[in-house]
């Protein structure tokens, strides 16, 4: 068994969305801008060209900033209806709940050996959660 491991980004998302007419415009962390303009664009049913993404290099990511998650499109959503800036930011608990991480694991594994130590059969199970 192994149990859930967060990754740990040096800072907790935060995002501040706000409209200009017809583009979103967004500030937020993440380590491919590229792939999180077309992932907000998806989202919000709109065209990328539409999408402003502004995002400093922060770093310290390890994997849990690929692209924005679900926690980019609240803000969005929010300010297209109030019509003004809103921001949102996560607390470093509510990273280990949200963000991207290692899953646990829970499996069993049944190895035969040959005399000389190599492996010569593998039965295994397991369930990731």
């Amino acid at each position: 068994m192994t149990p859930n491991t967060s990754h740990q980004c040096l800072e907790t998302r935060t995002v501040m969305a706000y409209w200009q007419g017809p583009k979103l415009v967004v500030c937020a962390g993440t380590q491919s801008t590229v792939q999180t303009i077309a992932a907000i664009a998806r989202w919000m049913n709109m065209t990328p060209d539409n999408v402003v993404l502004i995002s400093e290099y922060t770093g310290g990511g390890f994997g849990s900033k690929i692209t924005a998650s679900i926690h980019v499109i609240i803000p969005a959503l929010l300010s297209k209806k109030c019509n003004a800036p809103v921001m949102m930011r996560i607390s470093r608990e509510e990273e280990h709940f949200i963000g991207r991480g290692r899953p646990s694991i829970t499996g069993r594994i049944k190895c035969g050996f040959a005399k000389d130590g190599h492996i010569t059969a593998i039965d295994m199970y397991s369930v990731t959660g």
